[in-house]
């Protein structure tokens, strides 16, 4: 079986952005250049995404700094995690690496990091945001759309798999 390529979205930043909503006064958003914050960011991601990465791998890419590398701690614990990656390419850049962690779903902290990079990028000069996602990550798409982030038909098979994509948002909106 082939693997396909992931799904592939983008954000005209030149519009405007929801508000950060207020935090809650036992969070914060850290970066990965504080104290356990590259630790923090390895929970996150193992949680979230049901495998260990090392944050040397999102080191190693010189396009994500690590005061890109925004992190939320709730309590003192990892909550959930977005970076930014600068593309070479002027006014682009890409919301990489989203995640929630398993004991923190279903508080809307997705929704927060992922404004918060977005947030990020519009203050830099960013003018037009990408990210990549898997097309069965449907709590992760329904997140991104409803920011106004519009799928991009990258190669031939990207219609028919956002169809499906978007039937099955519309069965998992009405399971909520």
């Amino acid at each position: 079986m082939t693997e396909l390529k992931q799904l592939h979205m983008q954000r005209d930043l030149r519009k405007p952005l929801p508000s950060l909503p207020p935090l809650d006064s036992a969070c914060s958003i850290i970066t990965a250049m504080s104290d356990g914050g590259p630790a923090a960011w390895e929970c996150i991601i193992e949680s979230s995404f049901g495998r260990h990465v090392p944050f040397e791998q999102i080191t190693r890419d010189t396009s994500c700094a690590l005061n890109r590398v925004f992190i939320l701690m709730c309590n003192g614990q990892p909550a959930a995690t977005a970076s930014v990656q600068r593309f070479t390419t002027p006014g682009m850049g890409k919301v990489h690496m989203v995640g929630t962690h398993k004991d923190f779903r279903g508080h809307g902290y997705g929704r927060l990091m992922v404004l918060t990079a977005l947030h990020h990028m519009q203050a830099n000069g960013i003018l037009t945001a990408q990210l990549t996602t898997d097309d069965f990550r449907l709590p992760a798409i329904h997140t991104y759309l409803g920011l106004g982030f519009e799928p991009m038909m990258v190669d031939e098979t990207m219609p028919a798999r956002w169809a499906a994509v978007h039937e099955n948002l519309a069965a998992y909106n009405k399971s909520k």
